[in-house]
């Protein structure tokens, strides 16, 4: 009998014969059913770690949003050299380098008095110097294993973070930081921009208008389709194909009803990035028929 239900299961008898010192482990239908679930996991990941490459984390209610966007994805881009002690380096392979003050201009790419300001934001809530170079300051992010990570915490795939930041001109980052502020609204199975983010069934999902996306980042509305635009120009480099960061798959042309979509191999923490791959349809067509640009907004 199952102590939990009260069914009534058979049993089946056998005779088993072993040499002295042997060891028999009998597995229910439900251990095993465990077992085989914890091993498409295992190989999914390793598949992921093989096609994605290294990653962080970032909490889902990380206070990302208190920056400013350019600011917040410069943040992450820098994030991208951490070592697993959470130290920022230049190189990671002996003999490693760590990242000083001074590295900040050239590898954020700006003028010095962008990186002034931009250290002005980050330090010490973030970012903190010391005689050994500069280090994280926060727990909303963190390189290395975290025990129980969960949906509280998304993946940061390190590679084409890079790729993205230094292919995106400087008056485009606060486009990315825009993303990156609404990972608490991402749906953690399918980078559906929503506000359901724990639902898996992609008919129950409910996702953000265009109006409330551009509510959620303080844009001017009236602007949303110059908006759309700018993202249609936002793109990186992913195993010789130019990808967009972000899609606006609609039905019947109407913009107002799309679905938000953010490009898996930049972020994604859910079970199979490549569901989403072909969702989001992110690879760039060469040209494309181009969607009515004046978008109104309900």
């Amino acid at each position: 009998m199952d102590k939990d239900t009260g069914e009534l299961t058979s049993m089946e008898h056998y005779d088993v014969y072993l040499t002295e010192g042997s060891t028999v482990k009998a597995y229910s239908p439900e251990q095993k059913q465990i077992i085989e679930s914890k091993k498409i996991q295992k190989e999914y990941y390793e598949k992921a770690r093989r096609e994605l490459g290294d990653f962080y984390f970032i909490m889902n209610a990380s206070k990302m949003g208190e920056l400013l966007p350019a600011t917040a994805a410069r943040l992450i881009y820098l994030c991208t050299y951490l070592d697993f002690d959470n130290n920022f380096m230049l190189t990671q392979r002996t003999p490693k380098k760590a990242m000083q003050k001074s590295d900040l201009q050239s590898v954020l790419g700006l003028s010095e008095s962008g990186t002034r300001k931009f250290w002005d934001e980050v330090s010490p809530k973030y970012i903190t110097q010391s005689a050994d170079g500069l280090r994280l300051n926060t727990d909303e992010i963190h390189r290395g294993s975290i025990k129980g990570a969960d949906s509280s915490y998304r993946k940061i795939w390190i590679r084409q973070v890079r790729k993205l930041y230094k292919a995106t001109p400087l008056t485009r980052h606060k486009h990315l930081g825009y993303v990156f502020q609404v990972l608490p609204y991402v749906n953690i199975e399918y980078n559906i921009i929503c506000w359901n983010i724990d639902e898996t069934d992609i008919d129950e999902i409910i996702p953000l208008t265009l109006r409330e996306f551009c509510e959620l980042i303080d844009y001017d509305v009236s602007q949303a389709s110059r908006l759309i635009d700018i993202y249609k120009n936002i793109t990186f480099e992913y195993k010789g194909k130019t990808e967009y960061l972000i899609t606006f798959v609609v039905n019947n042309r109407d913009l107002n009803g799309a679905k938000f979509y953010i490009n898996p191999h930049i972020v994604y923490s859910g079970s199979d990035y490549q569901k989403v791959e072909v969702l989001g349809a992110f690879v760039k067509k060469g040209r494309r028929k181009k969607i009515e640009s004046k978008v109104k907004v309900k």
